[in-house]
């Protein structure tokens, strides 16, 4: 009995270290063109993730966001993380579909009262992260760790839109084999956005 008990309290911990420590939210995030894209125009989102808190313990984890798109949008390109360097990159960003599915499945990723599991109408999502673990402590509380998404029109009719989601969070990797399993990793940070025609 004790031996579950421990298991049932070690994602409780590890989620409370991470979203103490070195969790990245997303506090800011802005669109180009704003709103709207031509039938051959490439949307821009620009993500500045910043640490939940001030915390100087370094949880050496990954950094991810998780992409939700629907029918009417396709991802184009998703950057490298850190391309200011605040945290010791740019970071090569690498997509993980393994991570992906941990994450969409059983509330494994909530931010802002809002699980990814929840939601529908995503046709498709991705999960992209740094390549390796990243020093939290490297930066400032107020330093963003900068990324961008690009993504294009699916769709023809002008009255038509296209939604998506992103979250963002930390990944600890705890046993080291490169395969997420539940409870490793947290969502700290979620935005909802949409693109319409501009033609």
């Amino acid at each position: 009995m004790a031996r579950k008990g421990f298991r049932k309290l070690v994602p409780l911990v590890l989620a409370l270290a991470l979203v103490t420590s070195g969790c990245f939210q997303i506090r800011y995030f802005q669109q180009k063109p704003d709103g709207a894209i031509g039938p051959d125009e490439v949307g821009k989102v620009y993500l500045r993730l910043y640490q939940v808190s001030q915390s100087e313990m370094n949880t050496d984890a990954y950094t991810f966001i998780l992409i939700g798109i629907d029918a009417d949008l396709k991802l184009k390109l998703v950057g490298n993380f850190d391309t200011k360097g605040n945290f010791g990159g740019p970071f090569t960003r690498v997509r993980d579909d393994d991570l992906r599915d941990v994450l969409i499945a059983d509330d494994n990723c909530s931010a802002n009262g809002i699980s990814a599991s929840d939601i529908t109408g995503m046709a498709n999502w991705y999960a992209y992260r740094t390549d390796v673990k990243m020093d939290s402590t490297a930066g400032g509380y107020n330093d963003p760790l900068l990324v961008h998404v690009r993504l294009k029109r699916n769709f023809a009719d002008p009255d038509d839109r296209g939604d998506f989601v992103i979250f963002s969070g930390t990944w600890a990797d705890l046993t080291g084999e490169g395969d997420p399993d539940p409870g490793e990793a947290v969502c700290a940070g979620m935005i909802f956005s949409s693109y319409s025609a501009s033609e």
